[in-house]
Protein backbone atom coordinates (compact mmCIF):
# COMPACT_ATOMS: atom_id res chain seq x y z
CA UNK A 1 0.00 0.00 0.00
CA UNK A 2 1.56 3.93 -0.81
CA UNK A 3 2.78 5.24 2.17
CA UNK A 4 0.09 8.24 1.45
CA UNK A 5 -2.74 5.81 1.45
CA UNK A 6 -1.74 4.71 4.91
CA UNK A 7 -1.24 7.94 6.28
CA UNK A 8 -4.39 8.95 4.87
CA UNK A 9 -6.47 6.03 6.55
CA UNK A 10 -4.41 6.83 9.96
CA UNK A 11 -5.32 10.43 9.47
CA UNK A 12 -8.69 9.69 9.07
CA UNK A 13 -8.93 6.98 11.86
CA UNK A 14 -8.16 9.65 13.99
CA UNK A 15 -9.99 12.22 12.91
CA UNK A 16 -13.28 9.91 13.48
CA UNK A 17 -12.13 8.82 16.73
CA UNK A 18 -11.76 12.27 17.72
CA UNK A 19 -14.98 13.22 17.00
CA UNK A 20 -16.63 9.84 18.48
CA UNK A 21 -14.97 10.98 21.83
CA UNK A 22 -16.39 14.71 21.25
CA UNK A 23 -19.92 13.21 21.09
CA UNK A 24 -19.64 10.57 23.61
CA UNK A 25 -18.13 13.58 26.41
CA UNK A 26 -21.28 15.74 25.24
CA UNK A 27 -23.85 13.54 24.45
CA UNK A 28 -23.77 10.80 26.39
CA UNK A 29 -21.67 7.04 24.94
CA UNK A 30 -25.71 5.57 25.42
CA UNK A 31 -27.20 8.52 23.49
CA UNK A 32 -24.38 8.31 20.82
CA UNK A 33 -25.07 7.28 17.94
CA UNK A 34 -23.12 6.19 14.18
CA UNK A 35 -25.12 9.08 12.31
CA UNK A 36 -23.67 11.51 15.22
CA UNK A 37 -20.21 10.33 15.11
CA UNK A 38 -20.30 10.62 10.73
CA UNK A 39 -22.14 14.41 11.24
CA UNK A 40 -18.81 15.34 13.72
CA UNK A 41 -16.35 13.86 11.82
CA UNK A 42 -17.72 14.37 8.24
CA UNK A 43 -16.39 10.51 7.61
CA UNK A 44 -18.83 9.18 5.48
CA UNK A 45 -20.54 5.95 7.05
CA UNK A 46 -18.74 3.42 4.53
CA UNK A 47 -15.56 4.70 5.66
CA UNK A 48 -16.43 4.37 9.14
CA UNK A 49 -17.35 1.25 9.20
CA UNK A 50 -14.23 0.39 6.88
CA UNK A 51 -12.15 1.83 10.15
CA UNK A 52 -14.45 0.23 12.94
CA UNK A 53 -17.15 -2.50 13.07
CA UNK A 54 -19.28 -0.65 15.12
CA UNK A 55 -20.20 2.20 17.64
CA UNK A 56 -18.78 -0.72 20.53
CA UNK A 57 -15.68 -1.08 18.32
CA UNK A 58 -14.76 2.90 18.40
CA UNK A 59 -15.26 2.66 22.14
CA UNK A 60 -13.32 0.18 22.61
CA UNK A 61 -10.19 1.73 20.39
CA UNK A 62 -11.07 5.14 22.69
CA UNK A 63 -10.60 3.63 26.04
CA UNK A 64 -7.90 0.90 25.68
CA UNK A 65 -5.54 3.67 23.78
CA UNK A 66 -6.43 5.94 26.54
CA UNK A 67 -5.88 3.32 29.32
CA UNK A 68 -2.82 2.28 27.80
CA UNK A 69 -1.13 5.69 27.49
CA UNK A 70 -2.36 6.52 30.93
CA UNK A 71 -1.23 3.43 32.53
CA UNK A 72 2.16 3.67 31.21
CA UNK A 73 3.17 6.95 32.03
CA UNK A 74 2.28 6.03 35.89
CA UNK A 75 3.95 3.21 35.56
CA UNK A 76 6.94 4.85 34.12
CA UNK A 77 6.57 7.98 36.43
CA UNK A 78 6.38 5.74 39.93
CA UNK A 79 9.33 3.78 38.50
CA UNK A 80 11.48 7.28 37.79
CA UNK A 81 13.08 7.81 40.94
CA UNK A 82 14.95 5.94 43.32
CA UNK A 83 13.50 6.89 46.19
CA UNK A 84 9.81 5.64 46.93
CA UNK A 85 8.21 8.71 47.92
CA UNK A 86 9.66 10.64 45.45
CA UNK A 87 8.23 7.98 42.60
CA UNK A 88 4.90 8.11 44.32
CA UNK A 89 5.17 12.46 44.27
CA UNK A 90 6.41 12.19 40.12
CA UNK A 91 3.33 9.27 39.47
CA UNK A 92 0.22 11.60 41.29
CA UNK A 93 2.02 14.73 39.54
CA UNK A 94 1.57 12.85 36.21
CA UNK A 95 -1.91 11.88 37.11
CA UNK A 96 -2.94 15.06 38.05
CA UNK A 97 -1.42 16.59 34.48
CA UNK A 98 -2.78 13.63 32.84
CA UNK A 99 -6.62 14.20 33.53
CA UNK A 100 -5.99 18.34 33.18
CA UNK A 101 -4.57 17.65 29.60
CA UNK A 102 -7.23 14.90 28.68
CA UNK A 103 -10.72 15.80 30.67
CA UNK A 104 -12.66 13.93 27.82
CA UNK A 105 -10.73 10.96 27.93
CA UNK A 106 -10.70 10.76 31.42
CA UNK A 107 -14.27 11.30 32.14
CA UNK A 108 -14.65 8.22 30.27
CA UNK A 109 -12.36 5.97 31.60
CA UNK A 110 -13.43 7.50 35.70
CA UNK A 111 -17.31 6.57 34.49
CA UNK A 112 -16.66 3.50 32.10
CA UNK A 113 -16.17 0.08 33.89
CA UNK A 114 -14.00 -2.21 31.98
CA UNK A 115 -16.62 -4.84 32.54
CA UNK A 116 -18.96 -3.15 30.07
CA UNK A 117 -16.77 -3.26 26.91
CA UNK A 118 -17.31 -5.41 24.56
CA UNK A 119 -15.71 -8.38 24.30
CA UNK A 120 -13.47 -6.98 21.83
CA UNK A 121 -12.27 -4.26 24.17
CA UNK A 122 -12.06 -6.83 27.00
CA UNK A 123 -9.22 -8.65 24.76
CA UNK A 124 -7.57 -5.41 24.15
CA UNK A 125 -7.43 -4.89 27.71
CA UNK A 126 -6.13 -8.22 28.81
CA UNK A 127 -2.46 -7.90 28.31
CA UNK A 128 -2.48 -4.34 28.88
CA UNK A 129 -4.22 -5.23 32.57
CA UNK A 130 -1.44 -7.86 33.19
CA UNK A 131 1.32 -5.71 32.33
CA UNK A 132 0.02 -2.98 34.56
CA UNK A 133 -0.41 -5.47 37.17
CA UNK A 134 3.31 -6.68 37.12
CA UNK A 135 4.57 -3.47 36.65
CA UNK A 136 3.01 -1.70 39.63
CA UNK A 137 3.99 -4.99 41.52
CA UNK A 138 7.03 -4.46 40.86
CA UNK A 139 7.42 -1.37 42.60
CA UNK A 140 5.56 -1.97 45.44
CA UNK A 141 7.54 -5.16 45.84
CA UNK A 142 10.53 -3.04 45.50
CA UNK A 143 9.39 -0.56 48.23
CA UNK A 144 8.81 -3.39 50.49
CA UNK A 145 12.18 -4.66 50.22
CA UNK A 146 13.25 -1.06 51.10
CA UNK A 147 11.39 -0.92 54.31
CA UNK A 148 9.71 2.42 53.28
CA UNK A 149 6.58 1.02 52.34
CA UNK A 150 3.88 -1.53 54.62
CA UNK A 151 3.61 -5.00 53.89
CA UNK A 152 -0.17 -5.45 52.79
CA UNK A 153 -2.71 -7.41 50.68
CA UNK A 154 -2.98 -6.19 47.10
CA UNK A 155 -6.23 -5.11 47.60
CA UNK A 156 -5.99 -2.73 50.33
CA UNK A 157 -2.66 -1.66 47.94
CA UNK A 158 -5.49 -0.76 45.11
CA UNK A 159 -7.49 1.15 47.83
CA UNK A 160 -4.69 3.10 49.52
CA UNK A 161 -2.85 3.70 45.67
CA UNK A 162 -4.75 3.93 43.07
CA UNK A 163 -8.45 4.82 45.16
CA UNK A 164 -7.62 8.44 46.08
CA UNK A 165 -6.27 9.08 42.35
CA UNK A 166 -9.27 7.98 41.04
CA UNK A 167 -11.14 10.25 43.46
CA UNK A 168 -9.84 12.58 43.30
CA UNK A 169 -9.85 12.42 39.23
CA UNK A 170 -13.25 12.45 39.16
CA UNK A 171 -13.44 15.62 41.26
CA UNK A 172 -10.64 17.56 39.16
CA UNK A 173 -13.07 16.42 35.86
CA UNK A 174 -16.18 18.10 37.00
CA UNK A 175 -14.37 21.05 38.21
CA UNK A 176 -15.04 20.52 42.53
CA UNK A 177 -11.56 20.58 43.38
CA UNK A 178 -10.59 23.71 44.72
CA UNK A 179 -6.99 25.26 45.33
CA UNK A 180 -4.04 25.30 42.92
CA UNK A 181 -2.83 21.96 41.23
CA UNK A 182 0.35 21.76 42.76
CA UNK A 183 -1.23 22.34 46.14
CA UNK A 184 -3.56 19.30 45.45
CA UNK A 185 -0.79 16.75 44.16
CA UNK A 186 1.32 17.80 47.19
CA UNK A 187 -1.51 16.91 49.50
CA UNK A 188 -2.63 13.73 47.76
CA UNK A 189 1.18 12.54 47.99
CA UNK A 190 0.96 13.17 51.62
CA UNK A 191 -2.11 11.27 52.31
CA UNK A 192 -1.33 8.38 50.09
CA UNK A 193 2.03 8.13 51.59
CA UNK A 194 1.10 8.15 55.21
CA UNK A 195 -1.20 5.31 54.17
CA UNK A 196 1.28 3.42 52.71
CA UNK A 197 4.43 3.88 54.48
CA UNK A 198 5.77 2.24 57.66
CA UNK A 199 5.93 4.55 60.57
CA UNK A 200 9.65 5.25 60.13
CA UNK A 201 9.31 6.34 56.79
CA UNK A 202 5.77 8.60 57.14
CA UNK A 203 8.58 11.63 57.07
CA UNK A 204 11.22 10.34 54.56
Amino acid sequence: MPKSATLSGERRRTEILDAALRCFDHQGITSTTIEDIRAESGASIGSIYHQFGSKDEILAHIYCEAVFKYRAGLTGALRSQENPKSGLRAAVDFHVQWIDSHRALARIMLRWDESELSAMGRAMLSEETRRFGVELGQWLKEAIGSGAIRSMTPDMYAALLIGPLLEYGRRQVHNQTTGPIDEGCRELTDGIWRALAVASAEGS
